[in-house]
């Protein structure tokens, strides 16, 4: 709770240098806080208070959370994907990848998500998986049987916010 009297801390400026998630004064330019980060980075999101940083541990991801303030760790979770794109709303976090999708509140609470379950192991014509989406206690919400695996970009659309990968480089 913010006392009266007390102004919010502004902002830091983060940025991802020489392996390490650094958080910076924008306008003295003062190191605020840094955490080294050790696998490859495919997404940062900031939303409330925290960072979203997902990272890539192949073949799936991780979404670790950090206070946006300090820097300290605040949880994580593990992905059934890579996090190709991200998005944030006033009080959702949005990830998707090629093989799932996550959603989480500001807080890192999961609200759904979506992954592939194998419904045939096939050596010789390819597994043949189901796309499943569930809720935060695993119950399944719906079910797309068949779902065919394709390497295509992935995105996420809400209203008038998107987000996809950039495919110009």
């Amino acid at each position: 709770m913010q006392s009266y009297r007390s102004t919010p801390a502004p902002t830091p400026l983060l940025s991802l240098v020489e392996g390490r998630l650094i958080a910076l004064d924008a306008a003295t330019g003062q190191l605020r806080w840094e955490r080294p980060v050790a696998d490859p980075v495919d997404r940062v999101l900031v939303a409330g208070a925290n960072v979203f940083l997902a990272t890539a541990r192949d073949p799936a991801g991780h979404v670790a959370l950090f206070d946006l303030a300090t820097g300290n760790e605040r949880g994580g979770i593990e992905l059934t994907f890579r996090a190709a794109a991200a998005l944030a709303t006033a009080d959702r976090v949005y990830f998707s990848g090629h093989r799932g999708l996550l959603c989480l509140t500001h807080d890192g609470a999961v609200v759904f998500r979506a992954a592939r379950e194998i419904t045939q192991k096939s050596g010789w014509s390819g597994d043949t998986y189901d796309l499943v989406g569930t809720d935060a206690q695993h119950r399944e919400l719906w079910r797309i049987v068949g779902a065919k695996a394709h390497s295509t970009s992935s995105f996420l659309a809400l209203g008038h916010l998107v987000a996809q990968i950039d495919s110009d480089t």
